[in-house]
């Protein structure tokens, strides 16, 4: 489970923004909303977030996929070979020089918290370290910094394991290297994997790419095949059955120089499952609406909505499963919003969400800031300012005498109480058309 993550000098986001998931309040409603990985901490188990278009939703959720594509990746970079996830701020004339900053605060798969911070540019990694918390205080566990990799790096005490001082080039992360070496320290291993355990799907990443993955997810797992047919089908697309063929003559839709940034693992995971192609069972009615027989409809032959919805179910049932962090960007996209909110509620429900899943998901559909299902400490919005600064904040920063826990969050929202909404002037787009179309 992520607890909280901060972003430096990255696209919109000049100045350091905290997307903090710790539950704010024991008082607050919705108490099973709530998560304790480590039987103390209390971690809240979905959020959203809203503002205007070009606000910097997409961006605080592209930063968490740089992040996990850093530390997936960078141990394969060669030598001089550029950072390409390297995104600065560019509307001053000082941060487009300056090195991105992430930090991150998270439970690994056996509910140990950790610190991880990165700092990096176009060329080099700047500054990196691991701490973890053994008691109350926190303790290094390697650090790293610019220059040498011999004279700034430092191991702690608690790093155990043969293979520790590993070589490494000044634009790979010490940690996507060492998890990838043979001996290396267990603790390097079980950090790696709860970054490959974020599951971020962004509207920048393709969704073919997404659809191809859950094909090969279905065809290795049964269990997970059957679950997704349940939830589509419960889902009313008339869905009864999935059966995933192979078709040896696909080729990869997606031309893999689009892939570069990502590692030789997911790249040939996608190239497996597009040769797999997927088809959906449907009922054949007669006239008096009776069943007279069944048919199998291909992807391309459902609706936007139930394709986006396939590709969407496969990673809902992963995590629920695994207890992964799920991150969506624009969740409502295709998909109905009274789903939407079905899902929200699968992973705040402790009967279901028994292994601490995550949903975290951006959106411009206000009805799910409902206070009969989420909390003020669960929404979050974005807003840039006049400089094309953006800046991130929760509603529970508001008054609590003024926004109270059963509060119409999205009356106040529309009225425009909490900001994070765009300010259209209708008179502008007339004024704009009646030049454009020549009216008198």
């Amino acid at each position: 489970m992520i607890l909280s993550f901060s972003i430096k000098n990255f696209r919109s986001i000049k100045e350091e923004q905290v997307f903090n998931l710790l539950a704010e309040s024991t008082s607050e409603l919705h108490k099973e909303n709530v998560a304790f990985p480590d039987k103390k901490t209390g971690v809240l188990k979905t959020a959203c977030i809203y503002g205007a278009n070009a606000s910097g939703k997409s961006n605080l959720l592209l930063a968490l996929h740089n992040l996990i594509f850093l530390v997936s990746g960078s141990d394969s970079w060669k030598l001089d070979q550029p950072i390409s996830c390297y995104d600065p701020f560019v509307l001053d004339d000082t941060s487009e020089v300056l090195p991105t900053r992430f930090e991150i605060e998270f439970f690994d798969s056996e509910n140990q918290l950790y610190q991880y911070i990165v700092e990096y540019d176009k060329t080099e990694i700047h500054y990196e370290e691991l701490k973890f918390y053994p008691s109350a205080k926190s303790a290094v566990l390697f650090r790293r910094e610019k220059g040498d990799t011999s004279s700034n790096f430092y191991i702690g005490n608690y790093l155990k394991g043969q293979n520790k001082r590993i070589p490494f080039k000044k634009n790979n992360l010490y940690l996507s290297v060492a998890a990838n070496v043979e001996n290396s320290p267990e603790v390097i291993k079980s950090v790696y994997r709860a970054f490959a355990n974020i599951m971020v799907n962004t509207r920048i990443i393709s969704h073919l790419f997404f659809t191809s993955i859950v094909n090969g997810m279905m065809k290795n797992d049964k269990g997970l095949k059957n679950l997704a047919e349940i939830f589509l089908h419960a889902s009313d697309t008339g869905i009864q059955a999935i059966e995933i063929k192979d078709d040896p003559t696909a080729q990869p839709i997606i031309n893999l120089d689009y892939m570069k940034e990502y590692d030789e693992r997911l790249k040939s995971l996608y190239i497996e499952s597009a040769k797999l192609k997927p088809v959906f069972k449907h009922n054949i009615y007669d006239s008096n609406k009776n069943i007279t027989s069944t048919c199998y409809l291909e992807l391309n032959q459902l609706s936007e909505g139930s394709q986006n919805l396939y590709s969407f179910a496969g990673n809902i049932i992963l995590a629920l499963e695994t207890g992964n962090v799920l991150v969506v960007d624009e969740i409502e996209s295709s998909i109905h919003p009274h789903l939407i909110e079905c899902i929200i509620k699968l992973f705040n429900d402790p009967e279901i969400n028994k292994k601490n899943a995550q949903l975290i998901f951006s959106t411009h559909n206000s009805s799910f800031m409902n206070p009969e299902y989420m909390r003020r400490d669960q929404v979050w919005f974005t807003e840039k300012n006049k400089y094309g600064e953006t800046s991130l904040y929760s509603l529970d920063e508001f008054d609590k005498k003024e926004v109270r826990k059963n509060s119409p969050f999205e009356k106040y929202y529309n009225e425009g109480r909490f900001g994070a909404i765009p300010a259209i002037d209708y008179n502008i787009f007339k004024k704009a058309l009646v030049e454009l179309l020549h009216y008198a």
